[in-house]
Parts: structure tokens; C-alpha cells; sequence
């Protein structure tokens, strides 16, 4: 009986004694966040920059996760665009507890500067097509403040004239309720032209130009923003559009423009988008993904000018391949019914980021599409410039990245309603070739691509080829929330 006793203590030692061990091993392998100490926000709030942290003080965090919770922290607070620098460690570590400092460098938030647009979709249509005709410019004063109470709110104001006139205003406001879920941004614009865009031949514009002002814009709307997470947001919008043409245009022989004759559009617009984004770096990523889905009803019944809708989906994929090469993929696509619609709403691929590339001289519209890119690409030189003009450290160096890239693109809009004497309409559009991709200051991308397209019997050719330059710049006076919407701008 007493070895029976002896050895049920022994057990209930051995049991006591590894419950221990398990309970220090437990507590070793969960940390506290004792303190976040943030540095270098001279205008931005504190607020601001928690929100984006994936942890708060108080947090009891895994230690096999936390640099990864240190880094993703740490790239959601630079895709905010308002720091050039980010740098996220731990200051103090003391057994199971641990300071995180945030160090920051703040962005130059106010750009006053004198604008220059073109009117042409993109700059190699007006270089090529237009022969580089300065009186296709637009000019004028831009006023950008970003950051303007220190709530990561925008302030953008415009003023253009030369070849259209237009005034713009524009107000983002991120965070108005105290959880930070909720911001609002408003803005107002009108336009006039001289000259615009009334149907495509060949896949490409046809302009009616006169000396006259022919066609006027007055644009408003509201967007509500919904962001429970970081990771994704909802956009709801309202907005009014109302255009107007000059009589002239009747003697066109197009009256498909505003559809019967009509010289006057009016029209109420309703917008819902969702978005989850989990992309590295926002304005050029390499690694991660993001998908989007956007309803937008066009005419809500107060007018009978406009009534149709557009779904539109998109899904990306970035991967980091290993010692600086990168691969990425995107599908885009549109939904639109029903099929007859103004020339002046519908549009297909050749607008905005939307188009295959090699084609970035053509207009392929319809009122439905599909479009794919793959690339891959290859990281060979990064180095900072000294700007001799600026000692502040905010913009006292220029930072250079530089990608060498190869790409296929494919594409199909189908069309029911303008695809006459436009051969590119319901055909496969194929597109490849040679980049170089240059990133630099403030999220400005500068892209210089070689491309062979499938050209379709355009001009008697089967192959299309040339080089191509985009621009892709952090400053605009579009709408910052829905600024990747295709409603904003007019043709």
C-alpha cells in the first residue's frame, strides 16, 4: 500500500512540475504591447496613424507573428500617402513585454504649381495622332494640400483654360465619427469645350471642333466611405450630371451622341463599391492582392435621359519570385445592359488604366469587356538623388526605383451598338512586349514600354508595334475615393 501512495506523489510531482514548464513556455511565447511611441508626425494626428496598426498597447500577440504584425503594420501606415519614410521597431523588450516606436518622415503637403494637361486620352495620342499640338493643351493654376487638419484629409482646387476651360473643387474628410469607420468627400466641377469627341471610325475619335464654346459640363456628387477594417472599404455615391451641346451639332451625321437628336442630358447616378486590398505597396506593388466589385446605376428616374447600369469586377495577384524578380497578374471586366446607349456614357477599352496594351492609339467601345495583363519583372537599380535645391528633409532626396519588365496582355469588348467601320470591336485583342517601369517621389510612376499588337486589317496591317509612354502621377484634381471610377471624367 505505502509504494502505492509513493508512487501516486511522484506523479502528481511530475504532473505539477511539467504544468510549470508548460505555463512559463506559454507565457514566453505570448508578448505584450507595452507602449506605442510614435516620432515624426508634426502634422498628422496620432489617431491617424493607430487606426492602420494590426495591434494596440495592451495586446497580447503571438511571438512567432509579431515582426509580421510589425511589418504589415508598418506598410498599411505608408499607404496612407502621407509619410515618404516608415520605419516601425522595438525599442524596448523586457521578458514578455515590448515598446514598438514608430519613426516617420512626413510627406510635403502642399503643391501650389502651374498645370499642364493634355486633352488627348494619353500622350502618345497626342504625340502621334495630333503631331505633339501644343493647342490641344490644357493650362492653368492647381492648388493640392493634403493632410489639412492633420486627419489625412485632402483639399484640391483647379483652374484651366486653353483648349477647354474647366473650375474644380474637391474635399475629403476620412475620419468623421469617432471609430474612424466613416469619411465623406464632396466635389464640384464644370467644364466647357471647344472641341469634343461624337463617334469613333476605325477606332479612333472623331472630333467636332468649332471656335465657339459647343459643350458644356456641370458635375457634383457626394461619396460616402465605409472602412470597418483596413483592409476593405465600401464607397457609396450620389451624384448629378448635367451636359449640354451647341445646336451645331445636329448638322453631324451621328445622332448617337445624347440618341435622338437630343441637345441637353440631365441625369442623377447612384455608385456602390467594395474593395479589399491587401497589396504591399499600394501605388506599386509586389507582393499580395487585391479584388474589387463596383455597381453604378445610371438615371434614377427624376430624369428620363439616362437609364442603364455597369457592374464592374476586377482581381490582381502580385508575387515576389525571390532575388528581385516579380510576377503579377490582372483580370478586368464590365457588365452593361442594356445594349443601346449614348455615345457619350458608354465606354469600352482605350479610357483611363483600361486598355490592352499595343493598342493605345485606338478606342474599342462597347458596352461589355474583358481584359487580362501578366507580367514579370526584374528589380536592377535603386538609389536616392540629392536635390540641391531643398534641404528639407521631406524632399531633400529623390528616391529611384527601376523595374525591367515583360508582358502579354488579352483583351474582347463586344459591342452591339457601335461597331460599325471599327474593326477592333468583337475581336480578340493580343498585345505584348518590353518595359521599363521607373518609380520615384510621392507614388509617380514613369512607364516606357515596347509593344506588338494584333492590329486587325487596321490600315491594312496585321501587326501593330511602337513605343509607348504613360504616366501614372500622384497629383490630380480627380476624386480621391472613387478617382479609378469611369464616370468621373467626360470623354
Amino acid at each position: 500500500m505505502l509504494y502505492k501512495y509513493a508512487l501516486s506523489f511522484i506523479i502528481l510531482l511530475l504532473c505539477c512540475s511539467f504544468s510549470g514548464r508548460c505555463s512559463e513556455e506559454a507565457r514566453a511565447s505570448n508578448l505584450i504591447i507595452k507602449n506605442i511611441e510614435i516620432k515624426g508626425n508634426r502634422k498628422t494626428r496620432e489617431k491617424v496613424i493607430l487606426r492602420e496598426l494590426r495591434f494596440k498597447a495592451g495586446d497580447t500577440i503571438p511571438a512567432a507573428v509579431i515582426m509580421d504584425e510589425i511589418e504589415f503594420s508598418r506598410l498599411n501606415v505608408f499607404n496612407l500617402g502621407l509619410f515618404k519614410d516608415v520605419k516601425m521597431n522595438i525599442s524596448e523588450w523586457e521578458e514578455d513585454s515590448l515598446t514598438v516606436t514608430i519613426d516617420l518622415i512626413e510627406r510635403w503637403y502642399y503643391i501650389p504649381a502651374p498645370i499642364f494637361k493634355l486633352t488627348d486620352r494619353n500622350f502618345n495620342v497626342w504625340w502621334v495622332d495630333y503631331d505633339h499640338d501644343f493647342s490641344r493643351t490644357i493650362y492653368g493654376l492647381f492648388y493640392s494640400q493634403d493632410n489639412v487638419t492633420g486627419n489625412n484629409d485632402l483639399l484640391r482646387l483647379g483652374f484651366y483654360t486653353g483648349f477647354s476651360q474647366a473650375v474644380s473643387v474637391m474635399y475629403n474628410f476620412p475620419h468623421i465619427n469617432k471609430k474612424q469607420t466613416l469619411g465623406i468627400e464632396a466635389f464640384f466641377r464644370f467644364d466647357r469645350n471647344k472641341s469634343f469627341e461624337y463617334i469613333a471610325n476605325g477606332n479612333k475619335h472623331v472630333f467636332y471642333t468649332s471656335n465657339e464654346f459647343v459643350r458644356k459640363i456641370f458635375h457634383t456628387g457626394a461619396v460616402l466611405r465605409y472602412r470597418k477594417e483596413v483592409h476593405d472599404e465600401q464607397y457609396f455615391g450620389l451624384f448629378f450630371r448635367s451636359t449640354s451641346l451647341n445646336d451645331n451639332i445636329l448638322e453631324l451625321d451621328s445622332n448617337n451622341y445624347f440618341l435622338n437628336d437630343d441637345l441637353r442630358q440631365n441625369f442623377f447616378q447612384f455608385n456602390y463599391r467594395f474593395e479589399r486590398d491587401y497589396r504591399n505597396i499600394q501605388a506599386y506593388p509586389t507582393k499580395g492582392y487585391q479584388w474589387s466589385i463596383e455597381v453604378e446605376k445610371l438615371g434614377l428616374g427624376i430624369y428620363n435621359d439616362v437609364d442603364f447600369f455597369n457592374i464592374y469586377g476586377s482581381v490582381s495577384k502580385f508575387i515576389d519570385i525571390g532575388k528581385n524578380f516579380y510576377g503579377s497578374g490582372l483580370i478586368r471586366t464590365k457588365i452593361s445592359a442594356p445594349a443601346l446607349q449614348p455615345y457619350y456614357n458608354q465606354r469600352g477599352l482605350g479610357y483611363d488604366q483600361d486598355f490592352v496594351r499595343g493598342y493605345e492609339f485606338f478606342v474599342i467601345d462597347g458596352q461589355q469587356y474583358v481584359f487580362t495583363r501578366a507580367n514579370i519583372k526584374h528589380n536592377f537599380l535603386n538609389f536616392n538623388m540629392r536635390n540641391p535645391l531643398m534641404k528639407d528633409v521631406r524632399i531633400g532626396s529623390i528616391p529611384f526605383q527601376f523595374f525591367i519588365k515583360g508582358f502579354v496582355d488579352l483583351g474582347y469588348v463586344s459591342d452591339e451598338t457601335y461597331f460599325k467601320n471599327n474593326p477592333l470591336n468583337n475581336s480578340l485583342l493580343i498585345g505584348g512586349g518590353l518595359g521599363l517601369d521607373i518609380v520615384t517621389l510621392y507614388n509617380n510612376v514613369f512607364r516606357i514600354e515596347y509593344s506588338l499588337s494584333k492590329a486587325n486589317g487596321l490600315d491594312g496591317k496585321k501587326v501593330e508595334n511602337g513605343l509607348y509612354l504613360h504616366f501614372v502621377l500622384d497629383i490630380s484634381d480627380d476624386m480621391r475615393t472613387l478617382k479609378r471610377a469611369r464616370y468621373l471624367d467626360p470623354k
